[in-house]
């Protein structure tokens, strides 16, 4: 087995082409996201409250800078497959809406995404469903992210 296909769970016997569709996500991630699990099932209401708004912070700004845009205009999100397969630029490309799903070329555990919203367009932005963040008393986060993550 060479290097790049021992990175991955895949079963060995097979010639795996499809990474697209449902990629396979290298050991290295599924061992972090592992510890990461464990870590939120430890003392779930300790996770999401005071660690997980840290987290989102540095994940925001990490990806804000691998595609391009205002830190500000992103939320997590289930969405597309665009990061990764070409750079972007999204504060320059003036979209006024953008979601995009790193799973296929960030190699990130499925389901990992964000969407990106232009600053004039955040405001009035709402969730299809109202969660935990809707009515949230903290205000070291906008409501666009309290509401969104």
């Amino acid at each position: 087995m060479n290097d790049a296909a021992s990175a991955f769970a895949l079963d060995p016997s097979i010639t795996y082409l499809n990474h697209g569709s449902f990629g396979a996500c290298p050991r290295a991630v599924l061992q972090d996201q592992r510890r990461w699990r464990d870590e939120l099932e430890a003392e779930p209401v300790r996770f999401m409250l005071k660690r997980l708004p840290e987290v989102w912070e540095h994940s925001r700004v990490a990806l804000s800078e691998f595609v391009g845009a205002d830190p500000e205009g992103i939320v997590f999100v289930d969405g597309a497959h665009g990061p990764g397969m070409l750079p972007l630029e999204l504060d320059r490309l003036g979209a006024a809406f953008y979601a995009g799903n790193l799973h296929k070329w960030i190699c990130a555990p499925k389901s990992a995404a964000f969407l990106h919203a232009r600053a004039d367009r955040r405001e009035g932005l709402r969730p299809a469903v109202i969660s935990h963040g809707a009515n949230a008393p903290i205000h070291s986060r906008s409501r666009f992210h309290l509401e969104f993550d």
